[in-house]
């Protein structure tokens, strides 16, 4: 479900997603506490953000405790996030020589502003010269190890 033009979330609402799952999946709870550890911000921030993170049906509180978790919704989000981070990352370091300490601040950074259509026309470009490299010599491409038919995450 892609959220509306005026419901497109920031990078920062991007990291509290990105936070609750990922201390979901560590930890298996994420409270505004663990939020704001992991992010090294006060609970504050985490509170104030939430609210929009609700308002939008991104998150919302688990029943009878004040434990986090993700909607359907966010974690559609959080799974179009990552795929274009490792879509991105994938292409500046391996494709275009970018460094790999570049490489995953800037897949991070445009991770949420890239759309569907952009996003798919990087792909169809790392397949196309992945198909003519093929052909080739890979042994130039020594961080070439992307596996891009199975470009997929899948999150529980």
């Amino acid at each position: 479900m892609k959220l509306d033009a005026n419901q497109e979330i920031s990078h920062t609402m991007a990291h509290y997603l990105l936070a609750i799952h990922k201390l979901k999946e560590t930890r298996g709870f994420a409270r505004v506490t663990d939020i704001a550890k992991y992010l090294k911000i006060t609970k504050g921030s985490v509170s104030t953000a939430l609210k929009g993170l609700r308002e939008r049906g991104l998150a919302q509180e688990e029943e009878d405790c004040k434990f986090l978790k993700l909607t359907a919704k966010g974690r559609e989000e959080v799974l179009r996030i990552l795929s274009t981070r490792i879509l991105i990352f994938h292409f500046l370091r391996d494709i275009i020589g970018v460094s790999e300490k570049n490489a995953a601040r800037e897949s991070c950074l445009t991770e949420h502003i890239l759309g569907k259509e952009t996003c798919e026309k990087i792909l169809q470009y790392i397949k196309k010269i992945s198909n003519s490299e093929k052909k080739k010599d890979l042994s130039a491409w020594p961080n070439a190890n992307i596996n891009l038919s199975n470009l997929e995450i899948s999150i529980q």
